[in-house]
C-alpha cells in the first residue's frame, strides 16, 4: 500500500511531467517548434524540472478527389422496447519521439464557418478517417452540417464521400458527433439540433433541438443513409446526438442526450442503447443514473467497449460528490439478459466545483479502462484542465492516475477531448484552448503503472482550436486532430484535421 493509502505510487505524476525529455528531437522531419495537480495534501509539491516537449507540426494539406455527397436511402424510424502530492522521483531516461507520417485534410467544398473537424473518428486499422463538419450549410442549410469520409491510400488521405441527411434543415448541427465502425464500412452521424417531428395520430409535434442520429453504410464504395435513429421519449432541447458511439462491428449504437428533461427538471440528461437485428435498428434501451438530478447533462459524452458489453456515460453537470458541476461517468455493464445495468460511479480525486469531469470520455476496446476529461479543472486561477484514468478490478473502478500537461497553464482547456488506443498504452488529449486557442494535443504512452508525455502536438495559429477533436486508431497507429477553427485553407471558421501516423 502506497502512502495515499490507495494502492497508488504517488511518484507516478512526477514521472509524467519528467517523462517530457525526448530524445533526437533534432533529427525529427518537420518538426518545430482542448489543471495542475489539485488533491487537497498537507506536504508541498516538489520542484520539478522539465525538458521542452517535441512539438510536432503537421506539413501539407491533403487534396480531397471527390466531394459529392451520396444519396441517401430511406430512413426508417426504430422503435422502442420499452490527489496526493507527488513526491519525488527518479528522472526515466528519456525516449524518442515517434516520426510522424503527417497529413492536413479539408473539405474539397470548404467554406467559412464549417467548422471541419468538429468532431472526428478514425477505423481500428486507420485506413479510414471521419470528420465532422456541423456548420456546413451545403446541402441543407446553414448550420445543417455534414461529415466527410476520407479513406488512406498509399501515404494519401483521399475524400472518398460527403455524408449529409437525407431530411435534415439548418440548424441541426449534423456532423456534431461522429463514430465509426472497426472495418470503416459503418458510420454514425450526430445532429442534436435537429428539430424532431413526432406523429401523434392526427398530430404532428415539433420538438426544438430534439436531435437525431444516423446511421451510414458502405458497399463497393457508396455511402448510404440506413437508418435514423430518434429515442420514442423525446423531450424539447434534448440535444439527442450530441455524443455517439459505435462497437467494433457496427450493430451497436449509443447516443447521449445531455438535455433530456424529466418535467419539472431539465438538463437531466439521458443515454440510449439502438441496436441493429435482423437488418433493423431497435432502441433496446434507455440509460439513466439512479441519482439523477436536474443539470446533471447525462449524456454528455458516451463510450463503449468494442464488443458492447460495458457503456461509459458522462455527466459533467453533475454535483455529486464533488461539488457543484463537477462532473461524474457512470459504467454500466451487460448481462445475459441483453441489459445494462449501473456497475460504478466514477468521480475524480479531489474533484472540484466546475471542473466539468465527464464532458469527454474513451474505452479501451476490452472496456476495462476508462480515460475521462475535465477541462475545466482549475489549478491556477484558469481552466487549464486534466485527464483521468480509471481502471476496472472487478465490480469496482478506482483511479489509476491523472493525466496533466508538462507545460500547463491559464485557460488551456487539457482535457476538452480524449481518445484511447484499443490496448490501453496510447492515449491523446486534447488542449483547444493552448496558446491563445492556437490549441494543441498531447500524446502519453503507458508503460505498466507509469504515464509519459511523449510528444506535443501542434499547427499553428491563434484561434484554430486545434486539439477541439482527437481520435486514435484502435492499433495506436494513426490520431487525428480536429482543428474546427483553422481559417485555412477555406477561410475563417473552415476548419482541417490533421492525421498523424506513428
Amino acid at each position: 500500500m502506497s502512502p495515499d493509502g490507495r494502492g497508488r505510487d504517488p511518484g507516478r505524476r512526477a514521472l509524467l511531467k519528467a517523462g517530457t525529455a525526448l530524445a533526437g528531437i533534432a533529427g525529427l522531419a518537420g518538426c518545430t517548434d482542448l489543471f495542475q495537480d489539485g488533491d487537497d495534501t498537507e506536504t508541498p509539491a516538489p520542484t520539478r524540472t522539465v525538458t521542452p516537449t517535441a512539438t510536432l507540426t503537421p506539413a501539407e494539406t491533403a487534396t480531397p478527389t471527390d466531394t459529392d455527397a451520396p444519396t441517401p436511402q430511406g430512413t426508417e424510424t426504430p422503435t422502442t422496447t420499452p490527489t496526493p502530492t507527488p513526491a519525488a522521483t527518479e528522472t526515466p531516461t528519456p525516449t524518442a519521439p515517434p516520426t510522424p507520417d503527417q497529413n492536413r485534410i479539408a473539405a474539397g467544398d470548404g467554406d467559412a464557418d464549417d467548422s471541419f473537424g468538429s468532431s472526428v473518428a478514425v477505423a481500428g486499422d486507420g485506413s479510414t478517417a471521419l470528420v465532422g463538419a456541423a456548420g456546413d450549410e451545403d446541402p441543407n442549410g446553414d448550420g445543417a452540417g455534414s461529415a466527410y469520409v476520407f479513406r488512406r491510400s498509399g501515404g494519401t488521405w483521399v475524400q472518398q464521400a460527403k455524408l449529409a441527411a437525407a431530411d435534415d434543415d439548418d440548424p441541426a448541427r449534423f456532423g456534431g458527433a461522429v463514430a465509426v465502425s472497426s472495418d470503416g464500412s459503418t458510420a454514425l452521424v450526430g445532429a442534436p439540433g435537429e428539430e424532431t417531428q413526432i406523429d401523434n395520430g392526427d398530430e404532428t409535434e415539433f420538438r426544438e433541438r430534439g436531435g437525431a442520429a444516423y446511421v451510414f453504410q458502405e458497399s463497393g464504395g457508396e455511402w448510404s443513409q440506413k437508418v435514423k435513429l430518434r429515442p420514442e421519449d423525446s423531450t424539447e432541447n434534448d440535444r439527442f446526438g450530441g455524443a455517439v458511439a459505435l462497437t467494433d462491428d457496427g450493430t451497436t449504437a449509443v447516443v447521449g442526450a445531455s438535455g433530456h428533461a424529466e418535467a419539472p427538471e431539465s438538463d437531466v440528461g439521458a443515454a440510449f442503447v439502438f441496436e441493429r437485428r435482423g437488418g433493423a435498428w431497435k432502441e433496446v434501451q434507455r440509460l439513466d443514473a439512479s441519482d439523477r438530478d436536474e443539470g446533471d447533462r447525462f449524456g454528455s459524452s458516451v463510450a463503449v467497449a468494442g464488443d458492447g458489453a460495458i457503456v461509459l456515460v458522462g455527466a459533467d453537470g453533475d454535483d455529486e460528490p464533488n461539488g457543484n458541476a463537477a462532473g461524474s461517468a457512470h459504467v454500466f455493464r451487460e448481462s445475459s439478459t441483453i441489459a445494462w445495468s449501473r456497475e460504478a460511479k466514477i468521480a475524480p480525486d479531489g474533484g472540484d466545483d466546475g471542473d466539468r469531469f465527464g464532458g469527454v470520455a474513451a474505452l479501451t476496446g476490452n472496456g476495462t479502462t476508462a480515460l475521462v476529461g475535465a477541462s475545466q479543472r482549475d489549478a491556477s486561477g484558469g481552466a487549464v484542465g486534466a485527464a483521468y484514468v480509471f481502471e476496472r478490478d472487478g465490480g469496482d473502478w478506482p483511479e489509476q492516475d491523472r493525466l496533466d500537461a508538462s507545460d500547463g497553464d491559464g485557460s488551456d482547456r487539457f482535457g476538452s477531448s480524449v481518445a484511447l488506443a484499443d490496448d490501453g498504452t496510447t492515449a491523446l488529449v486534447g488542449t483547444d484552448g493552448d496558446g491563445d486557442g492556437a490549441g494543441s494535443a498531447y500524446l502519453l504512452k503507458r508503460s505498466e503503472e507509469t504515464w509519459s508525455e511523449r510528444a506535443k502536438l501542434a499547427a499553428g495559429d491563434d484561434g484554430d482550436s486545434f486539439g477541439s477533436s482527437v481520435a486514435v486508431a484502435g492499433d495506436g497507429s494513426t490520431a487525428l486532430v480536429g482543428a474546427a477553427g483553422d481559417e485555412d485553407p477555406n477561410g475563417d471558421g473552415a476548419g482541417s484535421t490533421y492525421v498523424f501516423s506513428f
